[in-house]
C-alpha cells in the first residue's frame, strides 16, 4: 500500500478499508453512516489496521478515530511507526455496530515524511473501524502590540475645533485647530494588553500650553506642549507611557487653559 500525501494545511481522511489489515478482518458495507467504501469488521478476533500517510511538514495533529461499537466498552492500541502512542484508547459503546458512529481523539506530533498509523484491538471486546481523520493543528499567532497612528481629524472633538490643512509636515488629511478656545480631542482604540508609548504630534506657535490626559474617563496626568516656533510648519511630539488592558479604550486630550496647540495625530507604539 502506498502513502497518502498531505498537501498544505488541511484535514485528511484515512479510510480503514484502504489500509492493511489482518486476514481475519473483513470490509463490510452493512448499515449506514460510514464513510468511504465501507468499514473494517474485526470479526470478533484480535487484529489491526495499518494506514500510511506522508506528512509534508512537521506539526501537531489530532487523530479522530471513527468507529461503531454495539457491545460494551472496548479499547484499541494506537501505534505510530512502531511506537505505542496510547496503549489503551477507550472506545465507549455506540449501541450499534453499523448505524451509529462515534469518534475518539488523540493528539500526536508528526515529523515530515512517511508515517504508519496502526489501530490494534485490545482484549476481547472489538469495534468496527471506519476511518482515522488526521487534522493539522494550527495555533493562531499571538497578536503583537497595537502600533498605529490615529489622526486627530478623525477623532471625536468638542465644538469649535476644526480640521485645518495649512502649512506642511502634518499627517493624514490635516490637523485639529482649537481656534484659540477650550476643548478636547478624543480617540478610541481597540488594543491588546501591553505597555504603550503614546506620542502626540503637535505644533505650537506660542508659549507652552498644557493639556489634561484622560484615559477611559479618568484623568491620568497633565502634559506640557512647549512652543515649536510655528503653528503649522514646525511639529514636535510629547510622549507618555502607560499600561492598557485588552479591549477598547478612549484617549482624550483636554485643555487646561484658554486653548491648546494644534494636534496632528496620536501615535500608539507597543513596548
Amino acid at each position: 500500500m502506498g502513502f497518502l500525501q498531505l498537501s498544505g494545511l488541511q484535514e485528511i481522511n484515512l479510510q480503514a478499508e484502504d489500509g492493511t489489515y489482518n486476514s481475519t478482518a473483513q470490509v463490510k458495507t452493512l448499515g449506514s453512516g460510514w464513510t468511504g467504501s465501507g468499514f473494517v469488521n474485526f470479526m470478533n478476533a484480535p487484529g489491526s489496521v495499518q494506514m500510511n500517510v506522508n506528512i509534508p511538514a512537521e506539526n501537531d495533529y489530532v487523530l479522530d478515530i471513527k468507529y461503531a461499537n454495539g457491545g460494551g466498552s472496548a479499547a484499541i492500541k494506537l501505534t505510530i511507526d512502531g511506537v505505542v502512542v496510547n496503549p489503551s484508547v477507550t472506545m465507549p459503546t455506540t449501541n450499534s455496530w453499523n448505524t451509529i458512529w462515534s469518534s475518539v481523539q488523540q493528539a500526536v506530533h508528526l515529523t515530515a515524511g512517511s508515517h504508519a498509523i496502526t489501530v490494534e484491538t485490545v482484549g476481547t471486546a472489538y469495534i468496527n473501524l471506519d476511518a482515522v481523520i488526521a487534522t493539522e493543528v494550527t495555533v493562531p499567532p499571538t497578536p503583537g502590540p497595537f502600533d498605529e497612528a490615529l489622526q486627530a481629524e478623525d477623532a471625536a472633538h468638542s465644538a469649535g475645533i476644526t480640521t485645518t490643512s495649512y502649512g506642511s509636515g502634518w499627517n493624514g488629511s490635516g490637523y485639529s485647530n482649537f481656534n484659540n478656545g477650550p476643548g478636547y480631542i478624543e480617540w478610541t482604540a481597540d488594543v491588546p494588553e501591553a505597555n504603550y508609548t503614546l506620542k502626540f504630534a503637535y505644533a505650537n506657535g506660542s508659549g507652552s500650553r498644557s493639556m489634561k490626559l484622560i484615559v477611559d474617563g479618568k484623568e491620568i496626568t497633565t502634559l506640557s506642549f512647549p512652543g515649536t516656533g510655528h503653528w503649522n510648519l514646525n511639529w514636535s511630539e510629547v510622549a507618555f507611557s502607560l499600561d492598557l488592558t485588552a479591549g477598547e479604550h478612549t484617549i482624550r486630550l483636554e485643555t487646561t487653559g484658554t486653548s491648546g496647540p494644534n494636534i496632528d495625530q496620536l501615535l500608539f507604539t507597543g513596548n
